[in-house]
């Protein structure tokens, strides 16, 4: 067996290139991790990304990414108490994620005008009134009593 000098200098060089290389890196104990800020701040600019989000100027950008935190932080919070129990679903962010409750409310739950109370038919103008008093449109339409929907070819007699 013929001892190759070459071969033998470039393995020793290689091998000190790695321990020289191994022990000139950091310690795990020197490696910091990143905070929950940044984790929630790289989620909010791939959620703008993703949801074509460019906002004025800083300091709406900035409210809009506290906003997302809350609803990050609410969302995080009920799927983890949703994954001890066999509840069915899980939250997660959508094009709504940088708005408050309050301003999703006014946004797209408009306040209906539903009546509290009911006009009585004496002080109400119309024509007939019913058994307790209150007062029938006058432009209701005129249901009939009873309708056979095999004369009119809906629905077939029983077979």
């Amino acid at each position: 067996m013929v001892f190759d000098t070459g071969r033998f200098f470039l393995r020793s060089l290689i091998w000190r290139s790695i321990l020289i290389s191994l022990s000139s890196a950091r310690s795990t104990k020197e490696f910091v991790f990143p905070s929950k800020v940044e984790k929630d701040f790289g989620i909010f600019q791939q959620w703008m990304k993703e949801f074509g989000r460019i906002y004025p100027n800083s300091e709406e950008s900035k409210t809009r990414y506290q906003i997302f935190q809350r609803n990050l932080s609410y969302i995080t919070g009920m799927n983890a108490k949703r994954s001890k129990s066999s509840s069915g679903y899980y939250s997660g962010l959508n094009m709504f994620a940088d708005m408050s409750p309050e301003e999703f409310k006014s946004v797209y739950l408009p306040e209906l005008n539903i009546p509290t109370t009911i006009t009585p038919a004496a002080t109400a103008n119309t024509t007939t009134t019913t058994r307790t008093d209150y007062a029938h449109q006058k432009d209701s339409c005129g249901a009939p009593a009873s309708m056979d929907w095999r004369k009119s070819n809906v629905v077939t007699g029983v077979k």
